[in-house]
């Protein structure tokens, strides 16, 4: 199963490299990754070309996250796509449970995920509903998370 994995990053070098990480590691391992520039932070292009260089980065002129979702998204070539915020560290086979869930028929497959408040330090994870359907987020006004797989 092919899924690529659109990564929108503005200016935060240092968390778009771990992100990128986390893409490489994984145990089934995204059919392409592209990374969507929305900054002006020229360590953005050397971080994909040292940690990712067959990524491929596109520029989206800082129109903003969903422009760069959107713009990322139209540039993918594989069956399914998975979004990730470069502040995210994927588990190692988060793609691989995405793909098992598409496998069984779901119509959206996504994952918790762990908050840490820079404040304070806490840690929380957070899960999602395991039910979702495609039906469900367009018809209840149900909402998917940042790192979600559609």
């Amino acid at each position: 199963m092919d899924i690529a994995v659109v990564i929108p990053t503005r200016d935060r070098p240092a968390m778009l490299r771990e992100s990128l990480r986390s893409m490489l590691r994984q145990s089934l391992p995204p059919s392409e990754i592209i990374v969507v520039d929305d900054g002006r932070d020229p360590r953005t292009r050397e971080v994909c070309a040292q940690t990712a260089p067959q990524a491929q980065v596109l520029s989206s002129g800082e129109r903003g996250i969903s422009f760069a979702n959107n713009l990322g998204i139209a540039a993918v070539r594989a069956d399914y796509v998975a979004l990730q915020a470069d502040d995210d560290v994927a588990p190692r086979d988060r793609l691989e449970r995405h793909a098992a869930a598409f496998l069984r028929g779901a119509d959206v497959a996504y994952g918790g995920w762990i908050n840490i408040d820079d404040q304070t330090g806490s840690v929380a994870f957070v899960t999602g509903h395991p039910h979702v359907t495609l039906e469900a987020l367009l018809t209840q006004g149900a909402c998917v998370s940042q790192g979600a797989a559609a």
